[in-house]
């Protein structure tokens, strides 16, 4: 997929990687989903050939640092340079950050290390002031879209994708994956018998247990369209899908009782 978006931040990094100018650090500070390591992979194949090599975890260790000696001080064979990226930077523990300083600090001139992170509150001054730091913004809905056709996404679930995570087009995939998908059954299950606010709670504590307030917000505001569009119009669920569609309006808010509360309004059981 070609990089879609950051046409204006792409053009003003390219001088900094020329052989005079070229910087040793650099740090992408955008959203998740809007493309940010695709940026990053665009911007080199695009300046000259050069080797890549990722390190993406939730938690980024001093020995994940270590352990990239071997590669990092092996001189690119077929290559002018290497290109290491670590993202999301805000997973690497204070250990690693200095790790990744004494690196930075020994860095051989063919190396580029490239950080991709959210925010900078996590991250040591230190290591904050050895990188040159280029800020990425949201998605225009247009762009959102572009992505989405390009992964051959049905143009109808657009406007509830959109919803789900406005101008974050990759974040809005991942908020619809098959967590979402796998607890359909138990929706089916819950309307095709006698539900009722009640037993709404209920089904809500079978959802994983691993899931946040927002993972419970997006399931719903996820659900609420297909149900609209699979009820007659004015009817009961018709009514409780728009109640559930309207919570968007209100981000952060527990759907624990809210959503049993919003079926009780439309259904009166």
């Amino acid at each position: 997929m070609t990089l879609i978006g950051h046409a204006k931040q792409l053009a003003n990094l390219k001088p900094l990687f020329l052989p005079e100018k070229r910087r040793s650090a650099i740090g992408i500070i955008a959203p998740e989903g809007v493309g940010r390591f695709k940026f990053v992979e665009t911007l080199f194949s695009s300046i000259l050939p050069c080797d890549q090599k990722k390190l993406s975890s939730s938690t980024i260790s001093i020995d994940s640092i270590r352990d990239l000696q071997n590669w990092v001080f092996a001189h690119p064979v077929q290559s002018q340079l290497k290109v290491l990226t670590i993202g999301p930077a805000e997973n690497l523990s204070s250990e690693a950050q200095n790790a990744l300083l004494k690196l930075l600090e020994e860095a051989p001139d063919y190396l580029v290390i490239v950080l991709v992170c959210e925010t900078l509150s996590e991250l040591l001054n230190t290591l904050i002031s050895r990188v040159q730091w280029i800020q990425l913004y949201l998605l225009s809905k247009a762009h959102c879209e572009q992505v989405w056709q390009s992964l051959m996404i049905d143009a109808n679930i657009y406007p509830q994708l959109w919803s789900l995570a406005p101008g974050q087009p990759g974040l809005a995939l991942k908020r619809t994956t098959h967590k979402f998908l796998a607890n359909l059954g138990l929706i089916n299950k819950f309307i095709s018998s006698k539900p009722s606010a009640f037993g709404l709670l209920h089904l809500q504590e079978q959802f994983p247990s691993d899931w946040t307030d927002a993972d419970h917000m997006d399931f719903w505001l996820w659900l609420a369209p297909q149900i609209f569009q699979s009820v007659p119009q004015g009817s009961h669920l018709a009514n409780f899908s728009i109640s559930v569609s309207n919570l968007i309006e209100n981000p952060g808010v527990s759907t624990n009782l809210l959503i049993p509360a919003l079926w009780q309004e439309a259904f009166g059981s």
